[in-house]
């Protein structure tokens, strides 16, 4: 499944490295959202995007904007720099 998410990403003509940040950042997303017990339907409805939307950038269809990196943030309660060091880390090990 992570195959076919990351050539999705691979179209979009950003550099390898570009893609795997975002790819990461999006699905440490997911793993906060998932950990606080909130669907993607509530979750989307808090940050004022459709569900698809979120569905799309878990998945690496979408980008994550800054926008929508501090409003998942501030929904999450976590720091933004929770999401950019589990990327760092990841990358890392």
């Amino acid at each position: 499944m992570i195959k076919i998410e990351r050539k999705v990403f691979e179209k979009t003509g950003a550099g390898r490295e570009t893609i795997e940040v975002k790819f990461k950042m999006a699905r440490q997303i997911a793993k906060e959202r998932k950990s606080k017990g909130l669907s993607q339907n509530v979750f989307s409805e808090l940050i004022g995007v459709q569900r698809e939307h979120i569905g799309k950038i878990e998945t690496g269809r979408r980008n994550l904007t800054l926008d929508l990196l501090i409003k998942s943030c501030l929904i999450l309660e976590i720091p933004v720099e929770r999401v950019i060091k589990a990327e760092i880390f990841q990358k890392e090990q």
